[in-house]
């Protein structure tokens, strides 16, 4: 059984994806029928192999094979001062904006803490 059916899909602006062993369809909700449900599960080993073909070929096609994006780590480093000295001091926090950075280190350091600035991520 061929997977013409599938390729007019996709021309249509259906997404099919294999994610590890898991197959995604997105795609507007019109195309997302019963009908088309039904007939990936019919088909899923089938299509599962196709999209593992083409992944294969991407790189000859000139198209990147799907890979997923590492997160990044939701990490802020800022610089701070105490007593107005001239030495800086770091402070790296997780998931922070400068105001709970500032608190938190007044927390610390109470009057002490005479400046805090966020440092300039990559």
């Amino acid at each position: 059984m061929g997977l013409s059916w599938l390729a007019k899909l996709e021309q249509a602006g259906l997404r099919v994806t294999l994610y590890g062993n898991s197959l995604l369809l997105d795609g507007a909700k019109s195309l997302l029928t019963k009908e088309v449900i039904n007939r990936v599960a019919q088909n899923k080993a089938v299509i599962k192999n196709a999209l593992r073909q083409r992944s294969n070929l991407a790189p000859s096609l000139g198209r990147q094979a799907l890979k997923p994006k590492p997160a990044k780590a939701a990490v802020k480093v800022y610089r701070y001062q105490i007593d107005g000295g001239g030495n800086w001091l770091t402070l790296i926090a997780p998931n922070n904006n400068l105001e709970q950075a500032k608190k938190r280190l007044r927390y610390q350091y109470g009057e002490r803490l005479t400046t805090v600035v966020p440092v300039a991520s990559e």
